[in-house]
C-alpha cells in the first residue's frame, strides 16, 4: 500500500485575506440569526402569555 501525503494549501495574503473576511462574514451571520431567533422565541412567549383564555376574563 502506498501512503498518501497530506496536502497542506499555503495562500498568498490575499487569499487568506479573503478566507478570514468570509468566516467573519459566516460568524457574524450566524451571531445575528442567533438574535433574531432568541427575539422570535420572546416574542412568541409574551404573545401566549398575554393571550386571554376562554376560562379567564
Amino acid at each position: 500500500m502506498k501512503k498518501r501525503k497530506m496536502g497542506v494549501k499555503i495562500m498568498n495574503n490575499s487569499e487568506a485575506k479573503k478566507t478570514k473576511e468570509n468566516f467573519e462574514n459566516e460568524l457574524e451571520n450566524l451571531f445575528n440569526g442567533s438574535k433574531q431567533v432568541e427575539n422570535f422565541l420572546k416574542v412568541s412567549k409574551s404573545d401566549e402569555n398575554s393571550e386571554t383564555k376562554p376560562d379567564q376574563k
